[in-house]
């Protein structure tokens, strides 16, 4: 039997509305926030109060005299809105990972609107056995692996070939007890200690051609690129993901402007995006300088939320946990924090509607 001794999500504080029309749950939060229309809204109300995960199927069917299959009707009507579960520890996962993760687990029944799961471990043994190529560990990068790894993503590659250096510190997650270090090494550490119960593997190496990233395997769910040279690597990636059908995540910042994305080997090119970009008058003449010296510019939170919202987009992606438009580049420009230039996307023919 599918439904043992089910559970109302505790998070979502169900209350009947204003208009005595409904049970709202989801608190006030929008696309959380949602209304389960019912003739008797109070009764309904105290029959989820009734589902407190002790209480077993043949108890709620006396309590309520409800036949065997319209409480089978209820409740699959109610885990199909994502408002009931049974979180069983009956995952693979030790004693200390069952706490580490538990936070985790309340995050997925929250955001879980459509009953995607019903026992929210499945998402994070998901997790766990979840494989992610990491092109990067500088701010991006290494945010992310830092995020990835707290998340639970089992197996983690990380290629860099750079040393941390003291200009490095002001954003990225090393210490100045890292500096001359290699990047691989020191964020491997760093993760171990965050994470001791994931897998990461590390690989020193610059990636120039194909046959690169063709070395790097390819039993692989995604591949995350945080880097940003050669100055072919999108089309190095798109050639990658049309040999090996993985789908590959961007993620990276310009000074105030974060970005990300998912791309697929259906999805169009990114690479003719950017020369569809760089024929514009303004690009083209910021492309043709050879005087005015560019540096990095960036602080540590542009790059934290850069690193952030990627694995975030990712964590979206492995899980099914919210939708993603594929080929989509979302750009987060902070500067214009208040206003409305703050969040837009590019597609394949410029600016669109998300």
């Amino acid at each position: 039997m599918k439904f043992k001794f089910p559970m109302t999500k505790p998070m979502l504080i169900p209350y009947v509305n204003q208009e005595n029309t409904a049970v709202t749950i989801g608190g006030f939060q929008h696309n959380i926030s949602r209304d389960l229309e019912v003739e008797n809204p109070d009764l309904f109300l105290e029959f989820l109060k009734y589902l407190t995960g002790e209480n077993s199927f043949e108890d709620i069917c006396l309590k309520f005299e409800l036949s065997h299959e319209q409480y089978e009707n209820i409740l699959e009507s109610l885990q199909q809105n994502g408002v009931i579960q049974e979180n069983e520890h009956c995952f693979p996962f030790s004693k200390d990972e069952y706490t580490y993760y538990s936070r985790n687990i309340n995050f997925f029944s929250w955001i879980d609107i459509k009953g995607l799961y019903y026992n929210y471990w499945e998402v994070q043994d998901k997790l766990s056995n979840s494989n992610i190529l990491l092109l990067g560990a500088g701010g991006t990068g290494g945010v992310n692996a830092v995020n990835l790894a707290r998340l639970g993503v089992g197996n983690i590659t990380i290629v860099d070939y750079d040393i941390v250096e003291i200009s490095n510190l002001n954003r990225q997650t090393f210490f100045y007890k890292d500096v001359g270090l290699k990047k691989v090494d020191a964020l491997e550490k760093h993760i171990n200690d965050i994470n001791p119960f994931i897998n990461i593997t590390t690989i020193e190496k610059k990636v120039c051609t194909l046959d690169d990233l063709m070395g790097l395997g390819t039993n692989y769910d995604l591949v995350l690129c945080c880097i940003d040279q050669p100055q072919n690597i999108m089309e190095l990636l798109e050639a990658y993901t049309s040999i090996t059908k993985i789908p590959r995540a961007l993620g990276g910042y310009a000074s105030t402007i974060i970005n990300h994305s998912i791309f697929t080997e259906n999805s169009h090119s990114y690479a003719n995006m950017i020369k569809t970009s760089n024929s514009k008058f303004d690009t083209k003449k910021v492309d043709e300088n050879v005087f005015w010296k560019w540096d990095n510019a960036v602080i540590s939170p542009i790059a934290y939320m850069s690193g952030s919202i990627t694995a975030l987009s990712i964590f979206y992606y492995l899980t099914g946990l919210n939708d993603l438009k594929e080929g989509l580049v979302h750009h987060i420009d902070l500067y214009n924090l208040h206003n409305t230039y703050f969040s837009y996307y590019i597609g394949e023919s410029g600016l669109v509607e998300p």
